[in-house]
């Protein structure tokens, strides 16, 4: 099994692989200590957060540890810790590794930037979102976004360019919805467009692409689709 945690925050990402340990070595008793301080025989760490890239060599040399039968506990646990640090090459040698690997092994990724993952390895794990907060700067340009969703009379192609333009994430695109929706309910004809985000809220809880929610939303508020 291959667990891939997001979030934007890196010690969220670190609290939650915690506690995913102990899920998964329900046997063993785990300290709760900070995860490379953790000395478990089977607990096994590549820390991308640390490292400038994951390269092929990196990944191959830390599957094949867990390879090897485990020492203590069911299973090995292979974590990696800044995963969106691996090369393309890296993440297609580790899909086939998450694919095919022993039923004594399970993966937990950390990830903090989803768009540099492939997407079948998205497609492939259990995905969790973790709440956090998106940087003030960021939110200060997805408020400014808001007119060209609310107000007709803004150019709608360089509405949809900004849009295209923009790197969405899961965190960005839902903070942006929650946005929308609080600026909608003070608008008693809003109904149908907020009929219209709902359903873009529920695209992204499927995980679809968050750059392909915002965009359709912008063009099902202007009329367009």
């Amino acid at each position: 099994m291959t667990f891939l945690i997001i979030s934007n925050n890196e010690e969220e990402i670190r609290k939650e692989i915690h506690t995913l340990i102990v899920q998964q070595l329900a046997e063993e008793t785990i300290q709760p200590l900070r995860l490379e301080e953790l000395t478990h025989p089977d607990i096994h760490f590549l820390n991308g957060f640390d490292m400038e890239t994951v390269g092929i060599a990196d990944a191959r040399a830390f599957t094949k540890i867990l390879h090897k039968k485990p020492f203590k506990a069911k299973k090995h646990l292979g974590i990696i810790l800044g995963f969106e640090k691996s090369t393309i090459e890296a993440q297609n040698a580790l899909l086939k590794e998450f694919e095919d690997h022993p039923a004594t092994v399970s993966y937990i990724l950390g990830v903090i930037d989803e768009n540099s993952i492939l997407p079948t390895i998205h497609s492939r794990a259990t995905v969790k979102y973790l709440k956090g907060k998106v940087p003030v700067k960021e939110h200060k340009e997805l408020l400014k976004l808001l007119t060209f969703f609310i107000d007709d009379s803004e150019d709608l192609l360089i509405g949809f360019a900004t849009v295209q333009k923009k790197e969405w994430t899961r965190l960005n695109a839902e903070t942006f919805l929650s946005e929308l929706y609080n600026k909608l309910t003070k608008n008693r004809e809003a109904k149908s467009k907020l009929m219209a985000l709902q359903k873009c809220s529920e695209y992204l809880r499927n995980n679809v692409s968050p750059k392909q929610v915002i965009t359709y939303l912008l063009l099902s508020f202007r009329h367009k689709v």
